[in-house]
């Protein structure tokens, strides 16, 4: 493994942070996640939106499946309505009661994607928040981000940074909901 990851500060948005302990909170007993876009390259990768799972993922436990469907819709819209500047960055997710450390299967999983050609994102992200459930609910605990190394071929940690993006280019997006339920749209900021 190299000595340190190639990107190694990701900055992110105070709004992407606060859709993130939203959403977790949201499911506090099983895991729960979404998509992430940006911009950046070199060691610095800026997250300016984050968005929920969409009606149509997975919760389990400990698994997380997003709805191929709804990443897709995410992607072109952020893209357009960004004009190009903000692109998929890769992913969040939640380990409920756990660390904010890549299983095994989070390990599988970012591999498949960075190798799968029609995503085409060869060093995808990996953000994990951790929660546990307090007298009063769900509480946020560590939070990590990982990036894929392509040489190594395994997940490497970030330096993880919070700063309020001024001007975002993060819209909202219908996504399918399903055959009897129409669109859902999903929104970048909790509201």
């Amino acid at each position: 493994m190299p000595a340190r990851a190639l990107i190694s500060t990701i900055w992110l948005d105070v709004r992407a942070s606060a859709l993130i302990e939203h959403e977790a909170a949201k499911r506090p007993r099983v895991e729960t996640g979404g998509a992430l876009f940006g911009f950046g390259s070199g060691e610095e990768l800026v997250v300016a939106c984050a968005y929920g799972p969409g009606p149509r993922a997975k919760h389990r436990r400990s698994s997380f499946e997003p709805h191929r469907g709804t990443t897709d819709a995410l992607i072109r819209a952020v893209w357009n309505a960004s004009d190009g500047r903000y692109r998929y960055l890769g992913s969040w997710h939640t380990h409920p009661g756990g660390s904010a450390r890549p299983s095994a299967t989070d390990l599988h999983t970012t591999e498949s994607v960075a190798r799968d050609s029609a995503v085409r994102l060869p060093r995808p992200l990996v953000l994990i928040q951790a929660t546990r459930l307090g007298d009063g609910g769900p509480v946020m605990s560590e939070r990590r981000v990982w990036h894929w190394s392509t040489d190594s071929e395994w997940l490497l940690p970030c330096e993880l940074e919070s700063f309020d993006l001024e001007n975002r280019l993060c819209p909202e997006v219908s996504v399918p909901a399903g055959r009897m339920r129409g669109p859902q749209l999903l929104r970048p900021d909790i509201s």
